[in-house]
């Protein structure tokens, strides 16, 4: 559980809210009857004013069967803002930026093979990817790069 999260099971329980934590799943808490979900979030910059979720968490998000709240969390702030997932995803009443990411590391077509393949270990083991996936994309862009180059174009 990282500070964030340890700051918002402090005010779910002030509030009287029993959850327990999922580690590394969404929602970050649900209630012991399962029925309300609380992701939790940092706003990391104050210019940016911006949310991240990778698209397998906000998947999951989606899918989630219950009520869903996010928990939004300001720079040197201890109470979060609460706000209903629905506002969040239909932009109504929801105050931040929502920046959605890949699961899969981008890794640059131009960096030369062995570069590559010694980081698809590293960003598997970072980014929760699979290994053969990440191999394979690096030798289908490589394929490609190389086929453009016959070809006369560049990459």
């Amino acid at each position: 559980m990282n500070d964030t999260e340890a700051m918002a099971l402090e005010w779910l329980t002030r509030q009287g809210i029993r959850v327990y934590y999922q580690h590394r799943k969404s929602p970050d808490f649900v209630t012991t009857d399962g029925k309300v979900g609380y992701e939790v979030k940092l706003v990391r910059s104050d210019k940016d004013k911006c949310v991240h979720f990778t698209g397998q968490q906000y998947a999951r998000l989606q899918n989630f069967k219950g009520e869903l709240y996010l928990l939004i969390f300001e720079p040197d702030e201890t109470s979060p803002m609460k706000y209903r997932w629905d506002d969040v995803i239909t932009d109504n009443i929801f105050p931040y930026r929502v920046r959605i990411t890949a699961n899969y590391p981008r890794i640059p077509i131009e960096q030369e093979l062995y570069e590559q393949v010694l980081r698809v270990t590293t960003r598997t083991r970072l980014y929760g990817g699979d290994k053969q996936i990440l191999q394979d994309w690096i030798a289908d862009a490589i394929h490609e790069k190389l086929k453009k180059e016959q070809q006369g174009g560049k990459a």
